[in-house]
């Protein structure tokens, strides 16, 4: 969908450092920046080799719910928002606004989340197993809440966002 969407030199938003954003520099979109925790508390940035170039903006997305927290991000083309959302505490409509405050008006967000009513969890909840871990100790929780495509999909209408909804 990157590919698709955005060409080398689109301002890119990768939300939470990842492979993704490895690959993404990779494959030549030089103009990225990644958000999320402090790389120093980011038990990933040891093993993901990101060139020191890819900018990276500290922001808890949990803190969206207060806009007055809310660091000013630059207007970016594409914001990448991939296995993040399911993490979150917050109610995604802050997380949302917060992150359309950073998008062009002719920008895409790709929001990509586990399923929540998958095949396999329907599956696994008929043998009568749990489809979900239990919150974590720790620092990272795990899952707090998964989503269904029809829930993503509003969310972003209500938002006002147009939406171009994939499986």
């Amino acid at each position: 969908m990157v590919e698709e969407y955005a060409v080398p030199d689109s301002k890119i938003l990768d939300i939470g450092r990842s492979p993704l954003t490895s690959l993404l520099y990779k494959r030549g979109y030089k103009n990225l920046t990644t958000l999320g925790f402090p790389l120093s508390k980011t038990h990933l940035d040891k093993i993901i080799k990101v060139p020191k170039e890819v900018q990276h903006i500290v922001f808890d997305l949990n803190d969206s719910k207060d806009p007055e927290k809310w660091v000013k991000l630059p207007k970016f083309d594409m914001i990448i928002f991939a296995e993040v959302l399911e993490h979150l505490h917050v109610a995604p409509e802050y997380v949302m606004e917060f992150l359309k405050s950073g998008l062009n008006d002719e920008g895409y967000i790709i929001l990509q989340t586990p399923n929540a009513v998958s095949i396999g969890k329907r599956i696994k909840m008929l043998f009568g197993l749990h489809p979900y871990e239990q919150i974590r100790r720790g620092d990272d929780p795990g899952h707090i809440r998964e989503y269904t495509k029809k829930e993503l999909i509003e969310l972003g209408e209500k938002c006002g966002l147009k939406i171009n909804a994939r499986i």
